[in-house]
This record gives C-alpha cells, structure tokens and sequence, in this order.
C-alpha cells in the first residue's frame, strides 16, 4: 500500500512539473507529456527492482559482564525500532536479537565492562528508503536486574520503547531524533541521573510509584506536561515532597526541541 502510494504520488509530481515547464516555454505540454511519463514509469520500475529488501541480517546478541563490578553501555542505534529492557541471563551484560545486525565492541576500564552497540556501518539498510528502516533495524535487547549500568542510548528515525524499571541504571543519557519514545524509569536504583536530549520528538517517561523525582525541563517549542500532583513546581524545578530523604529517586533533566513530553 504505501509503495503504491509512492507511486502514484511521484507521477503526479513528474507531471506537474512537465505542465509547469511547459507552460513557461510556451510550448504544448501533451507534446512532451508521453515521453516524460514512459521515462518516469521506467524509473520507478528500476527502482521498485533495486530498492526491494533483501532478507535481514540477523544476529543473535551475547556479551558476557566477564566478571566485571558495572557496567557502561552505550547503544547507536540510528533509524528502526529499539526495544530495551530487564531480562539477560546471569553473567550477561546484554543479549537480544538485532534484525538488521549490530556490531559490537567490548574493553575493560578497572573493575567496569564497557560494551558498545552500533548498526553495521557495511549494512544496505543504511541507504535503503524510509520505509525499510522498521523492517529492518528492529532491535530487542535485555539487560541483567542487578548490575549497576550507566547507559548511553543513541536513536534516530523510529521508536523506542525502553523500560528500565527492573535494572539498575545509576546514569542515563538519551540522545533522540524524530522519533516517538517510551521511557520506564528504574524503581529499586537508588539514586538515578538521567538526560534526554529530543529533537522533533515524542518523549513519555513514567516514573515508578515509590520512586521520588527532580525534574528540570527546558523546551523550544515542545509541549511539556508533568503530573503536578507528584511533583509540584518550584522555580524552575518540579520535585517530590519526600525526594531529600527517599531511598529511591531520579535526577531527570530534558531538553526537547519541537514536540511533546510527559512525565507520569
């Protein structure tokens, strides 16, 4: 359906850019309106030939903590789906499955585990059109409940749907394009600093019940709405009642460009 709509869209463009030309030439269009539509039809079969998607690489994610006492990850995901979430078998940092494949690098800082993420830079994926970007960059990825994690995510075009409510993310940063974005904040982390930085972006973050909160927000045309009731206002900072002397509790910083954010 939407190839199809392609289609036809990118004819009715070829033509009204014929009968334009035409018109300031002075000459008559159906003159030159046959010919352009045969080239144009032979484009689009060319490219409907070349652009249709091979089958997806797909690899299977496995990266041990090597004994490590935390852990930093840092995910580039680009355009796609990014779903993220507890669930790695012990002695795993991450696993999960990438449609699209992921490269991966692996070192050792001290008694820390740093684990990098990215999309194959060889992958034909990257230069396919927007509507295989879904289809192929489809990453599920799951993290272990009890090692500290600082978390580095990075995501483009596409969604993402990050629920951290059972892993024990002490530091978060996510960086987001025009994307649409569901974020579960960790409800048993002790102390969690986190940022997002969003672009044209959709952001909905939810913090758990039990969990206090700090929360500084800073928007160009972004429509920002915080449940008052949990977080009530001052200055410029929304805050928990209890948030001095609470066990569990999120520094949140956000920066939205041109789009939404709500925070439950």
């Amino acid at each position: 359906m939407r190839q199809g709509s392609l289609l036809g869209g990118t004819l009715l463009i070829v033509l009204g850019i014929v009968f334009l030309v035409a018109n300031v030439l002075g000459v008559d269009a159906w003159l030159i309106i046959g010919p352009t539509l045969l080239v144009a039809v032979g484009l689009l079969i060319l490219w409907g030939t070349f652009a249709r998607p091979r089958p997806a690489r797909v690899d299977e994610l496995h990266i041990p903590n090597e004994g490590a006492d935390s852990a930093r990850l840092v995910v580039h995901h680009g355009a796609g789906v990014l779903r993220l979430g507890p669930g790695a078998a012990p002695g795993q940092l991450v696993t999960g499955t990438c449609i699209g494949g992921v490269d991966t690098r692996t070192r050792r800082e001290g008694q820390t585990l740093v684990a990098e993420l990215e999309v194959p830079t060889d992958s034909w994926l990257r230069f396919g059109p927007p509507w295989f970007w879904r289809r192929g960059f489809e990453w599920t990825l799951r993290l272990p409940p009890t090692m500290p994690v600082h978390l580095q995510i990075h995501t483009g075009a596409g969604e993402a749907d990050l629920d951290l409510t059972d892993v024990r993310v002490t530091e978060l940063k996510l960086s987001t394009g025009a994307s649409s974005t569901k974020l579960r904040l960790p409800a048993n982390a002790g102390l969690t600093h986190a940022r997002i930085q969003a672009g044209a972006a959709s952001v909905r973050v939810y913090i758990p019940q039990g969990v206090a909160a700090r929360i500084r927000s800073t928007s160009g045309l972004a429509d920002v709405r915080i449940d008052r009731s949990r977080f009530p206002r001052t200055g410029d900072v929304y805050q928990s009642a209890d948030f001095d002397s609470a066990i569990n509790r999120v520094e949140l910083t956000i920066q939205v460009g041109v789009g939404s954010v709500e925070i439950h």
